[in-house]
Parts: structure tokens; sequence; C-alpha cells
């Protein structure tokens, strides 16, 4: 019972549900992930963007990060690699991963937006390449990545 108030607390307040879960400590996976997030949201300060929301989440998905882009409010898909073996980072953005993060935004838009007024938006992908030993060698954002 009490984990589903936090839940409720949880997605009420837009904090994504797994950030209550501090008894579990991160894979590997999710560091690599998290490192990869933070090395994105420097990215996009440096290019001057202004943040919002990082990992927001609803039924239909979740948002890595939302910032501002001057007028424009901008979706971004952070992907991380620990190598190209397998292509890189920006490939593994497939056209059911764009849906999800549509819909997503279509979420974060109705719960943000309630005066009816929509900004203009965009969809970016930071993209990132670390080693073996997690640091970063490569990275990149691609503006406009789809529609």
């Amino acid at each position: 019972m009490l984990r589903r108030l936090y839940n409720w607390i949880a997605i009420k307040d837009d904090v994504a549900p797994s950030a209550l879960d501090s008894k579990k400590s991160p894979t590997a996976k999710r560091k690599l992930g998290n490192s990869g997030e933070d090395h994105a949201l420097a990215l996009l300060k440096k290019r001057g963007d202004k943040f919002v929301a990082r990992n927001w989440s609803c039924k239909s998905g979740e948002l890595d990060l939302v910032t501002w882009a001057g007028e424009t409010l901008v979706f971004t898909e952070v992907r991380t690699r620990s190598g190209t073996e397998f292509g890189t980072p920006a490939e593994s953005v497939t056209p059911w991963k764009q849906e999800r993060i549509r819909r997503a935004a279509h979420g974060f838009l109705v719960r943000h937006c309630k005066d009816g007024r929509l900004p203009c938006c965009r969809y970016d992908v930071v993209w990132i390449v670390s080693n073996k030993n997690g640091e970063i060698v490569d990275s990149g954002i691609i503006e406009g990545a789809f529609v």
C-alpha cells in the first residue's frame, strides 16, 4: 500500500518512480546511462539550452531530457554506448523508439500546456560513445533528428 502511495506521489510530481528505489544499486548499464545523461545535459547547457526536466515519464514512455532552446521546446533522447561494434548510438533510435518519444512528448505537452498554446517543438538525439572504462571518447548532438 505504501509503495502504491509513493508511486502516485512520484507520478503526480513528475518524478520517475524508479528514483524512489534508492535501495537498489544501479546496474553498470544504468550507471553508463546516468553518466551519458549528465554529459548530454552539460552539452545542451553549453549550447545555451535551459533545463526543464530529466527522466520525465508517463504511461506512454519516458523523456530523457526536456530543454528550451530559445523559443523551441526540445525533447532530447540520450543514447550512450560503450563502443560501436553493434552500431552507433544514434542508429539505436529506431522508428519504434521515436514513436514512444513522440507519445511521451504529447503527454508532457498535455500536462504542461493547459492553456492550449503549444510551443514550437523539436526532437534531438545526443549520442555518446565511451570506452570500456566509462570515459567519454566521442559525442554529438543531432538537432531535429526525427519528426
